[in-house]
C-alpha cells in the first residue's frame, strides 16, 4: 500500500522463478507508484507490453489505482514475465 506524497518506484523481484507468485500495489497516498523492471523482465498489461528490460515501466495516474500481477514465466535471475492480473485506474505503459 503506497501512501507517500511523492512518486515512489517498485522494482520487480530480481528472481521470479515460481510461476504463480503475485504481488499487489495499491495507490492510498497523494504520490504515485512507477514499476520497474529488471534485465529481461516485461509486464503485459491488457493488450500492452512494456518494453523488455530496465526502460520498460508501468505507472500509476491517480489515487486509488490498483494493480495485481502474476510471474507467467519461470525465470532464473533477473528474467521473467508478468501478467496484469486485475487493474483499477489508468496506467501508463512504457
Amino acid at each position: 500500500i503506497i501512501t507517500a506524497g511523492t512518486t515512489v518506484t517498485a522494482t520487480l523481484p530480481t528472481a521470479s522463478s515460481i510461476v504463480g507468485t503475485a504481488i499487489g500495489f495499491l495507490i492510498s497516498g497523494a504520490g504515485m507508484i512507477t514499476i520497474a523492471q529488471g534485465t529481461g523482465q516485461q509486464i503485459r498489461f491488457g493488450n500492452q507490453t512494456t518494453t523488455s528490460g530496465a526502460t520498460g515501466t508501468l505507472t500509476s495516474t491517480a489515487q486509488g489505482d490498483a494493480l495485481v500481477l502474476i510471474c507467467t514465466t519461470a525465470a532464473s535471475g533477473s528474467a521473467g514475465f508478468w501478467q496484469e492480473l486485475n487493474s483499477q485506474g489508468n496506467w501508463t505503459v512504457v
